[in-house]
């Protein structure tokens, strides 16, 4: 019994060996830097406004110097509609500058790209008890590339989040969430997973109008070779104005 489990084992090393030699993770640093106004126009309307910036670590550096290389360039404007337990938000207005996550020098020569994003999602809030909420929100992009040689693509996204309030003004928070490619899609595309990513935040508000979170995100994201990852630790500064 013993030589056909021993011949099992070396056919299955020789069908998954060279998969997994030929897998290969790239570890990146980076800081996450995010403005986020907000104007209520109404009891339920408001506009939404986010600007995003941020930077990543370079190959050939340290992992420790987040600031060598430029990552993302953003902004996008919007508007919400909210009722006790919804939140509902359209993104018509969504430009994104990309540089790609720097793993290897070859990724130095990779030109930036500049797509539209237009965004919808929808936000499901559960108040539970000691000052916290459980918060589902599910979304829909649609990336309409600058570059002709870049097709169309969408993408789901679906977050799950838990908050709790920490005295009177300051709060902790933990959620994670799942991206994957929607259509349309890329001819031949046979895996829709994207990225998925954790973030670890604290919040406090400063006053009426203004918040800043500081948090720690791990994202875990796949190439399109599907076979070569991403794995990036970022600082994430976020701050909120309410107007």
């Amino acid at each position: 019994m013993r030589y056909p489990f021993t011949c099992f084992l070396i056919h299955l090393f020789l069908l998954i060996g060279p998969l997994v030699t030929r897998a290969q993770t790239y570890r990146h640093s980076a800081i996450w830097l995010r403005l986020a106004p907000t104007y209520s126009l109404t009891t339920h309307w408001s506009l939404l406004g986010d600007l995003y910036y941020r930077r990543q670590s370079n190959p050939d550096q340290s992992l420790l110097n987040a600031l060598d290389a430029p990552l993302v360039l953003a902004g996008r404007l919007g508007v919400s509609y909210r009722t006790k337990h919804w939140l509902y938000s359209v993104y018509p207005v969504s430009h994104f500058y990309t540089y790609p996550a720097l793993g290897n020098t070859a990724d130095l020569k990779r030109p930036p790209v500049a797509e539209w994003r237009p965004t919808l999602m929808a936000e499901w809030t559960l108040d539970m008890p000691h000052k916290s909420a459980l918060r589902l929100r599910t979304g829909y992009e649609y990336r309409i590339f600058n570059s002709p040689d870049l097709p169309n693509i969408g993408r789901f996204r679906a977050r799950a989040l838990w908050r709790r309030g920490i005295g009177q003004h300051s709060y902790g928070q933990l959620w994670n969430e799942t991206l994957f490619y929607a259509p349309p899609l890329l001819p031949g595309m046979s895996n829709v997973f994207d990225l998925n990513r954790t973030n670890l935040a604290l919040g406090h508000a400063f006053s009426n109008w203004s918040t800043v979170e500081i948090g720690y995100q791990f994202t875990h994201r796949q190439r399109r070779s599907q076979i070569e990852f991403d794995n990036e630790h970022a600082l994430t500064l976020t701050l909120f104005l309410k107007h």
